[in-house]
C-alpha cells in the first residue's frame, strides 16, 4: 500500500512538471512539431508501461489468478488502441501540433442540429467538462484505486472507459471518412471537414 502511495506521489510530481514544461514552451515561443512529438508519444509510453506493471502486481496479488491476469490484458489492449486513435486525430487533424479548437467549439455551441452523439464526440476529444476528464483519463482513476488499494478496481474501470472513448472516437473517424462520398448529418464532421482543410494548408507550409 505505501508502495503505491510512492508511486501515485511521483506520478504527480510528474504530471506538474508535464504541465509547466507544456506552458513554458508556449510562454516562451519554444514549442515545435518535434517536442509535440515527444511529449505525446512518451505520455502513451509511460501510461503503457505503467499500467503493465499494474496487470502484473494485480495477477500476483491476486494470487495469480487468470481472471485478472485477462482482464488485465484486455484493458491494456484498450488502452493501446485508444492511445492509437488519439494519434490519429493529430496525425489527420493536427489537434496534437495545432491543437486549438476553438473553431469547432464555435461551430458546435452555436448550433441546435448537434446531436447527443456530436457533444459526446467532442468531449471525449477535448475533455471541457471535469466528469469526462476524471474518466477518460487515466490519472484520475488510478489515483483512487491506489488510495483505496484497489487496482483490480481501477483496471475495470480503465477497460470501460478506454473501450468508450476509443470506439466513439474511432466510429467518428470513419463516418468522416465515409461522408468523403456519402452525406451524413453530423455537426462533428462538418466541423472536422473545416479542420481538415486548415490542417492540409499548415502541414504543407
Amino acid at each position: 500500500y505505501w508502495a503505491n502511495l510512492a508511486a501515485i506521489g511521483l506520478i504527480c510530481i510528474s504530471t506538474v512538471l508535464d504541465w509547466m514544461d507544456g506552458a513554458v514552451a508556449r510562454k516562451r515561443d519554444l514549442k515545435s512539431k518535434a517536442g509535440a512529438f515527444l511529449d505525446h508519444g512518451l505520455d502513451s509510453i509511460w501510461q503503457i508501461i505503467l499500467v503493465a506493471g499494474i496487470v502484473l502486481g494485480v495477477y500476483i496479488s491476486s494470487g495469480k489468478n487468470m481472471y485478472w491476469l485477462i482482464l488485465g490484458l484486455i484493458s491494456l489492449l484498450t488502452l493501446v488502441f485508444n492511445s492509437f486513435v488519439g494519434q490519429l486525430f493529430e496525425n489527420e487533424f493536427g489537434f496534437g501540433f495545432y491543437g486549438d479548437y476553438e473553431e469547432i467549439f464555435k461551430k458546435m455551441d452555436s448550433s441546435k442540429k448537434a446531436s447527443l452523439f456530436d457533444r459526446l464526440c467532442l468531449e471525449m476529444l477535448t475533455y471541457r467538462k471535469f466528469i469526462y476528464i476524471f474518466l477518460f483519463t487515466i490519472r484520475y482513476p488510478l489515483l483512487l484505486g491506489a488510495l483505496f488499494n484497489r487496482l483490480d478496481w481501477f483496471l475495470v474501470i480503465l477497460l470501460i472507459t478506454c473501450f468508450i472513448r476509443g470506439a466513439s472516437l474511432f466510429y467518428l473517424y470513419f463516418i468522416f471518412l465515409k461522408a468523403e462520398k456519402a452525406t451524413i448529418k453530423s455537426v462533428m464532421v462538418e466541423a472536422l471537414k473545416e479542420r481538415y482543410k486548415f490542417w492540409l494548408t499548415q502541414r504543407f507550409k
